[in-house]
């Protein structure tokens, strides 16, 4: 069990590391981060795996690639609570490219993903006002994508963002998955602790950051109880956002409104607020 800075603690104890009560080490965190890691590895491999499928499984590539995105946040946010020794230059190196390259391969796909869309829709309004929906709009708008597709040559399918995008996320992953091939899964345990650094050309003893925090009362999170305290950053903006939110759309509800005299077969003119657009 975690902890808590009102339990008796010790500095002997290896399945946590206190310091000034707060929490550097939490021995069963590094199986949650192992476990996340791997599901890191697993998802962006299906996820190339995934772009051999048929079309109909496209779906299948991009939630591939949100469950990787996710597990990696999952893996960094349980990193913080697994610190002994720190982390070697080269491994600092290796999470600048997972971290980099996602970033930088979501956004491409972003603005492939939007420039996609709107020539698929240009192509299929074109379509419409040539010859009329015969067909429901959603198909039509499907067709024109494996259309504008098909007629891709090699060079313009190379020297693209989708490309771009794919060899982002591989160098993301590829720098992943090392790191799980070399990481033993034996017991983790937290035999660190953390001490006060001297002054330069002093040759006194090293000090033992304490573990206990002598201000810990003081603290707004002391007063509510760690309870309290949780409840307060999640129940608390919730309830806020939504009673704005409920706000915001009752007046949008207003605004959005057909101008008066129009029938129900005539079109629609509304004043729509500027979110709405």
């Amino acid at each position: 069990m975690l902890p808590l800075p009102s339990t008796p603690l010790t500095a002997t104890d290896l399945s946590y590391t206190i310091v000034n009560g707060k929490i550097a080490c939490w021995a069963p965190a590094y199986r949650v981060h192992i476990g996340f890691a791997y599901c890191a590895f697993i998802s962006g491999l299906l996820a190339m795996l995934s772009r051999f499928l048929p079309a109909a499984y496209k779906w299948a590539h991009r939630w591939l690639g949100v469950a990787y995105i996710i597990s990696m946040l999952w893996a960094i946010a349980s990193s913080l609570v697994i610190r002994n020794e720190g982390l070697p230059h080269a491994t600092a190196i290796s999470f600048i490219w997972v971290l980099g390259f996602l970033t930088i391969g979501w956004v491409i796909v972003r603005v492939h993903m939007y420039y996609a869309e709107r020539q698929a829709l240009e192509a299929a309004d074109r379509r419409i006002r040539s010859i009329g929906l015969t067909r429901s709009l959603v198909s039509v708008i499907a067709e024109e994508k494996l259309k504008i597709a098909a007629r891709k040559t090699f060079s313009q399918r190379y020297f693209s963002l989708k490309t771009l995008h794919g060899m982002c996320f591989f160098t993301s992953w590829i720098n992943i998955a090392g790191r799980v091939f070399v990481t033993t899964l034996e017991e983790f345990t937290c035999y660190a602790n953390v001490h006060y650094k001297q002054p330069a050309g002093s040759h006194a003893p090293l000090v033992a950051i304490p573990i206990d925090d002598p201000t810990y009362f003081e603290k707004p999170w002391a007063k509510t109880g760690l309870v309290g305290w949780g409840v307060a950053l999640s129940i608390g903006p919730l309830l806020g956002s939504a009673f704005v939110a409920a706000i915001f759309q009752f007046v949008a509800t207003k605004l959005f409104k057909p101008t008066e005299g129009e029938d129900e077969g005539e079109t629609l003119k509304v004043k729509a607020p500027k979110s709405d657009i």
